[in-house]
């Protein structure tokens, strides 16, 4: 109450002030000398507004300049890099076997893949050239094309023969034109480095001089480079914009252009160019820089006259700032300019002068105004501070409905949980992928959602989001409906506006597709390199194989059966028929990943026809296992061309597999149909076994995997089917579950096989028919 009344008094006091202070003075002689204060105010917020606008152009024009020298080092900087990844790409090439190089290797492989990389840096072709003076292995981008030696070539030659023997030998041409067609050129370089045999096997390439006892290295040619100086330097310079119109140019030690943004200056002299165009103005000052300066790579600013944006012909004043490209020594230094016009910084000058003016008239004006419009500013300010805010909020809501359609609409699945991993939100597409329903998850825990393995990697990823307020990635798998799903899934943090986190972000990817696509690509590269593998493997040990199997059957005929000796034998013969029987399914998996095309033994085959031959075979067999076969064989299979023994091979392997898997008896489901209108066949191997695991299912195709017990299976007999089927352009796929999946256990083999045309078969019999009567005739 006290302090209440002290303030109440001390307002009345300032009032009874203001009051006593207007009844002496007269509101002329008050009008005057506010008249006065406005006056000395306004002028001294003038003169010193002048000052500081003369500081401000230096300023803002001196930092201009120095923001577009920082343009030019950048450009240099990654010009520079461009030509060092070029020279490491070059150094790294020269080591390898270069003279070994033919259009099927795989060395040849590798420098397409060096040349291609590396187009992005320029990188036009590649050339090798021998000793003698011979031309091989030419690339480009495109394809490999055979040209004759240049002269330019014959000195590179000459120089790599001189060259000392030192790992950094290279050579950097000076920059040439080429003329494509009548209007255009480009610019061309050339990177060149000797060849001096096989760096790795040096001790074996050496010769020794028998006269002088020294050793030297055989001298083998001389690897080139030539590169795009267009593209190298254009897609750098290109892209810098100073200020409005401002741009970039490159000239080289010579003077000439190797970029402008007038594609009609690129190639020519700087000096001669220029006047060609704008025969009018004086370029004294910049050619001074550039042959002063620039083209002894010093780096600088300044400002010169300029045709270029000219008003009138009469040319403007630009602002300039270079620096050096230093490619390899001074022969090849470059260098690049940024400029831009002066009028268009001292237009934004001009425009900070003009605000300057105005914030001070205003000062002065609110200063006279103060006491008379203090209310209705403060009402006005009020009625645009209610706008405001009105405004804001329906932006707002709309920003908020933007961001509700977007995550609502992605085809992601986007969610978000507390600490305590319970759900707190999940988009529509969310709902789809895991089959719920909102009240059936929100609030519920994440981990509910996922398999044991699974919810274990989402929860301790979410726990560390929030103990150490980072972002994790993880790759999970689960299982929705009986279907296998790769997921990556981010989590990210999300904080309050005291930078709290409260919550946790996740965002899963299905990513099946792609994660099935990598998994059969690295099946096949290993396929392959295992194919070869093996092959040289199993060829090495079927002769030792075989000279053991013969002279046993030797001393078979000649030891008595009742010795002791003679079993001993037979035990021998047994285990190399075991190994010989190991040999052959490695044999039989290297040809099936080594073939690349069908051979002679494949014919028309009819499915239908190979299953009953094959089960006429077996068909004992599998009932004393108590194994029972339900055969579903439809007419309409069409042909296919394969060979039969292999298709037989497959599907042997696979019935194996199901035999095995159903110890103590089954059902065996065999059924064929046509696929595709009539354009494939398809097959499908049924079993009530105990199915393949989910540790397994990745690794079903791989050689030498195997579940069995050693001595039971080798491994091959699925990655044989695969490459079999493969090779006649078919598929391998397989459907599977286990007793945690379902109480319905088994596993479906898929095969698909392309089927031959009608007309084809039709045209090959009449052939096989007009052969067997030529035959008879003659």
């Amino acid at each position: 109450m006290d302090k209440g009344g002290n303030g109440s008094k001390g307002g009345k006091c300032i009032s009874g002030v203001f009051s006593r202070y207007l009844t002496l003075s007269s509101i002329k002689y008050l009008s005057r000398v506010l008249l006065i204060i406005t006056l000395l105010l306004m002028a001294t917020v003038l003169f010193l507004e002048w000052m500081a606008a003369a500081q401000v152009r230096e300023l803002v024009i001196s930092k201009f300049n120095l923001q577009q020298l920082l343009l030019a080092r950048g450009a240099a900087t990654q010009i520079k890099n461009n030509v060092d990844l070029l020279k490491d790409k070059l150094q790294m090439i020269k080591y390898w076997p270069i003279d070994r190089y033919n259009e099927d290797d795989h060395l040849m492989l590798q420098l397409r893949r060096s040349l291609e990389s590396s187009r992005d840096n320029g990188l036009l072709m590649v050339r090798v050239i021998d000793k003698d003076k011979r031309l091989g292995y030419v690339l480009d981008y495109k394809h490999g094309n055979d040209l004759n030696l240049s002269d330019r070539d014959s000195g590179y030659l000459t120089w790599a023969g001189l060259a000392p023997r030192s790992p950094n030998s290279m050579l950097l041409s000076d920059v040439y034109s080429l003329s494509l067609t009548k209007d255009k050129t480009i610019l061309l370089m050339d990177m060149a480095v000797p060849l001096w045999g096989d760096m790795h096997k040096q001790a074996a390439l050496q010769t020794v001089n028998t006269s002088t006892g020294t050793t030297t290295t055989t001298f083998k040619g001389v690897l080139v480079f030539t590169v795009d100086v267009n593209s190298l330097i254009g897609k750098v310079a290109g892209t810098i914009i100073s200020g409005k119109t401002g741009h970039a140019w490159v000239i080289d030690n010579k003077g000439l252009f190797l970029y402008h943004p007038d594609a009609a200056f690129i190639g020519k002299n700087a000096f001669e160019v220029k006047k060609q165009n704008q025969s009018d103005v004086s370029f004294g000052q910049i050619n001074r820089f550039q042959r002063e300066l620039m083209l002894v790579g010093k780096e600088g600013m300044s400002l010169y006259h300029s045709g270029w944006h000219s008003v009138g012909g009469q040319g403007v004043t630009k602002l300039i700032a270079f620096t050096p490209v230093n490619i390899s020594d001074s022969s090849h230094t470059w260098s690049v300019a940024v400029v831009a016009p002066l009028c268009e910084v001292e237009d934004e000058v001009h425009s900070i002068q003009l605000r300057q003016f105005v914030i001070g008239g205003v000062f002065i004006s609110i200063l006279i105004l103060l006491f008379v419009l203090i209310i209705r500013i403060l009402t006005r300010w009020t009625s645009t501070l209610t706008t405001e805010v009105d405004t804001k909020t329906r932006e707002l809501r709309k920003s908020v409905r933007q961001y509700r359609s977007l995550v609502e609409n992605a085809h992601d699945v986007i969610f978000s949980v507390d600490k305590d991993t319970n759900i707190l939100s999940m988009n529509i597409f969310g709902y789809l992928f895991f089959k719920t329903k909102p009240k059936e998850v929100l609030g519920k825990g994440i981990g509910d959602l996922f398999a044991q393995e699974a919810r274990e990697l989402v929860l301790k990823s979410i726990r560390d989001v929030c103990d150490f307020n980072i972002s994790k990635q993880k790759t999970v798998n689960l299982c929705i409906g009986g279907k296998d799903y790769w997921l990556s899934i981010n989590f990210t943090p999300l904080l309050d506006e005291k930078g709290s986190m409260y919550a946790v972000l996740g965002i899963a990817r299905d990513i099946t597709e792609e994660f099935l696509i990598e998994q059969n690509m690295m099946r096949t590269e290993k396929l392959a390199s295992l194919g070869t593998m093996v092959a040289g493997v199993a060829h090495e040990i079927n002769n030792p194989v075989a000279i053991i199997l013969g002279f046993t059957d030797m001393l078979s005929e000649k030891i008595p059966p009742e010795s002791e000796i003679y079993d001993i034998l037979k035990i021998i013969e047994k285990q190399a028929n075991n190994a010989k029987r190991v040999v052959e399914n490695l044999l039989s998996f290297a040809r099936c990943t080594e073939h690349k095309t069908l051979d002679e033994r494949v014919e028309l085959v009819e499915i239908n026809k190979i299953i009953e031959e094959l089960f006429s075979f077996i068909g004992k067999n599998l009932k004393l296992k108590k194994i029972t076969v339900h055969k579903h064989l439809s007419e309409d299979v069409p042909i296919v061309r394969a060979d039969p023994v292999e298709l037989q091979q497959v599907l042997l392997n696979i019935i194996n597999n199901a035999e095995f898997s159903m110890k103590g008896g089954g059902v065996l489901t065999v059924v064929t149909d046509k696929v595709d209108d009539g354009n494939g066949v398809e097959i499908r191997l049924s079993d009530t076994g105990e199915g393949i695991r989910k540790e397994h299912r990745l690794k079903v195709f791989d050689p030498l995997f195997t579940t069995k017990k050693v001595g039971e299976g080798t491994g091959l007999g699925l990655s044989v089917s695969y490459g079999i089927i493969t090779k006649y352009g078919g598929t391998v796929s397989f459907e599977t579950k286990t007793i945690e999946e379902s109480e319905d256990t088994g596993t479906t083999f898929i095969i698909t096989l392309p089927a031959t045309k009608t007309e084809v078969v039709i045209e090959e019999e009449n052939g096989k028919a007009e052969e067997f009567i030529n035959n008879v005739l003659t």
